[in-house]
């Protein structure tokens, strides 16, 4: 698998540190860690990633299901996998609404989210060579 430019989105730092150093570890490169939305949109405008990892709840009003239909609006939308704790169903059917290349819960392991990174980018990839 190539390296990828990812962007974290998580509100809560040793979670995203925790991603951090296992995306690192797979020769990743994090991009940039936001805990809001606006810092995503920041983060995103200024470096493009390849991939994004996304939490639902974010400090601040906007959650990351907002920051998901940010992105479906951009001209080159990467993949985004969610990545929460919520468990609602009525959260889950919105964040499903936003089409994302995968859905994790927390507490998650550190083979289930290289596993996710790398589906979503291959489908991700194989849905451009279309």
């Amino acid at each position: 698998m190539k390296s990828l430019k990812i962007l974290i989105i998580e509100d809560e730092i040793f979670i995203a540190e925790t991603i951090k150093m296992y995306l690192v570890e797979r020769d990743h490169e994090i991009i940039s860690i936001a805990i809001s939305y606006d810092e995503a949109v920041q983060s995103f405008n200024l470096r493009k990633p390849d991939l994004v990892i996304l939490d639902i709840r974010l400090y601040g009003e906007k959650s990351g299901i907002d920051f998901a239909n940010f992105l479906i609006t951009q001209s080159e939308t990467p993949p985004y996998i969610f990545l929460t704790s919520q468990y609602d169903t009525r959260i889950l059917e919105m964040a499903l609404k936003t089409n994302p290349y995968g859905y994790l819960t927390k507490p998650f392991q550190k083979e289930s989210l290289c596993a996710a990174v790398d589906a979503a980018y291959n489908l991700y990839s194989f849905k451009m060579k279309k």
